[in-house]
């Protein structure tokens, strides 16, 4: 019997279940609601409130006390997609870990991976690999003691979905892209034949039930479809699948990415990789899709499909101890040796350092005296000036090199602005600000596509070093979409 947990900013999604080679057999099935702001981003910010309400859920339905196995959806687990050579374990967790060398203090951290694919003839491997804070770990360690629950594991949410696919008959063997909500958290993953080959994740600000909520997902699906085509050069992007969305946001966002030349399909049921005991299902949030719990519970149902080599951040933290303890006896003995030889070599030192020790002394009164501290100090105000004069000089050259590379706005530059947009965009110059050099203008157009290619061709051309834009706003009676863009200038812009 196995116990696969899932906590998220507002609820707590459980299965209990058995797997088997071929087939997971789901027994219970939860997703019940926990105060607000007990999470956020994955970190436990209420750690007293939180722990009351997993007592009181495991008391209330009886749940095991062990065997648990975790997954996480957070930021603060560093995760990559990485294509290495096919070499040995312990090789592949020092490339791994050499993979996130831009880490802070990265001996705090501890790494994990899982093969996704293996290219035999190309002696590759292509695997999620994994960083998090060895604190940030305990934490979660602590908390399910506090309430006397044994973690067996502790995964990544993305690790859990690309299990789900992997063992979907019919989605491991597509090109397309995995959408999933939880709460304001959006997931989104290039798929191709079972494997994730790119992924984003980010917070969805806009209200939920609003335009503008459907049309910041559909601009983080449009990133990935960009992904797609620059960098796979693949432009057979046709699908995507979302799932984990309320009602309230489902149709709006299906209309937005089907507006992206997408076709939005469903992960099917979850009896395409199992079973499930219905009558045992509970359910207090409301899903679009709510008999869809391969959908709505991929992460969660995905972390109770363990695999031989699966992640698990726990066992890391074990070996990690193990492998720490091994080091420092290893310098034990020859620590032994270097004392014995240092003792018999500083004896006849010391007798050397006591007869020297009357010429120092001569040569502390000489520095110390108040003549030669007065000229030391006049020479060191002498040295204080010149580097302030020289401080100044660099000064001025480092303004005079800003104003030759500074940009220059104009009608070059709104004019290179009007060519990206050719004739099917609109566009209304709004602002500009010379102390950033930043261009605020609005884009205008009856086809959210066409505000897409628009910002694709100016990302390319060289007016703008950087982009920023919102979520897209559709205007009922002028029958259009608009977005709000912020530009700011590359280098030679208006030269």
């Amino acid at each position: 019997m196995g116990v696969s947990v899932y906590l998220s900013g507002s609820n707590v999604q459980i299965i209990v279940g058995n797997v088997s080679k071929n087939q997971i057999k789901i027994q219970k099935c939860y997703s019940l609601e926990i105060g607000e702001g007990l999470l956020l981003n994955g970190v436990i910010i209420a750690e007293d409130e939180l722990k009351a309400e997993l007592a009181g859920i495991w008391k209330e339905y009886q749940l095991p006390k062990k065997g648990i196995r975790l997954i996480v959806d957070s930021t603060q687990l560093y995760t990559k997609i990485l294509t290495l050579p096919k070499v040995a374990d312990k090789k592949i967790r020092n490339m791994v870990k050499k993979e996130f060398s831009e880490l802070e203090n990265p001996e705090n951290y501890v790494y994990d991976y899982r093969v996704m694919e293996v290219e035999n003839k190309k002696g590759l491997i292509h695997l999620i690999g994994l960083a998090a804070n060895q604190h940030f770990v305990e934490v979660y360690q602590e908390l399910f003691k506090g309430i006397g629950v044994d973690l067996d594991s502790m995964d990544t949410s993305i690790n859990g979905i690309a299990k789900v696919i992997q063992r979907h008959p019919q989605m491991r063997r597509q090109y397309f892209i995995a959408v999933h909500l939880d709460g304001d958290s959006l997931l989104c993953c290039l798929m191709e034949e079972g494997h994730i080959r790119f992924f984003n994740r980010t917070r969805i600000f806009s209200e939920h039930g609003t335009r503008d909520f459907a049309a910041e997902v559909a601009q983080r699906v449009s990133n990935v479809q960009q992904f797609s085509a620059s960098e796979l050069k693949r432009a057979d992007m046709k699908q995507v699948c979302i799932s984990g969305f309320k009602q309230e946001d489902y149709d709006e966002t299906a209309r937005m990415l089907e507006g992206l030349d997408l076709e939005v399909i469903d992960p099917g049921s979850v009896e395409m990789i199992g079973t499930v005991d219905r009558e045992n299902l509970r359910e207090e949030l409301v899903y679009a899709k709510q008999n869809n719990i391969l959908g709505n519970y991929c992460y969660t149902i995905g972390n109770l499909l363990a695999e031989k080599n699966d992640i698990n951040l726990l066992k890391r933290m074990g070996h990690k101890g193990k492998e720490e303890n091994a080091s420092a006896w290893k310098y034990v003995l020859p620590g032994g040796i270097t004392l014995a030889v240092c003792l018999v070599i500083t004896v006849p030192l010391f007798i050397t350092n006591h007869m020297e020790r009357s010429q120092i002394n001569e040569q502390k009164a000489y520095i110390e005296s108040e003549e030669n501290q007065s000229a030391f100090a006049e020479a060191k105000e002498l040295e204080n000036q010149l580097q302030e004069v020289q401080g100044k000089i660099r000064e001025a050259q480092l303004i005079s090199d800003v104003n030759e590379t500074y940009p220059l706005p104009g009608s070059k530059v709104e004019q290179a602005i009007l060519n990206c947009a050719e004739d099917k965009v609109t566009i209304q110059i709004d602002a500009y600000n010379a102390e950033t050099g930043t261009y605020e203008f609005t884009a205008m157009a009856a086809q959210v596509t066409e505000i897409h290619a628009f910002i694709n061709r100016l990302e390319k051309s060289d007016v703008f070093a950087d982009l920023e834009y919102s979520g897209y706003n559709y205007t009922e009676d002028a029958g259009k979409y608009d977005i709000q863009i912020n530009g700011y200038l590359s280098e030679h812009a208006g030269m």
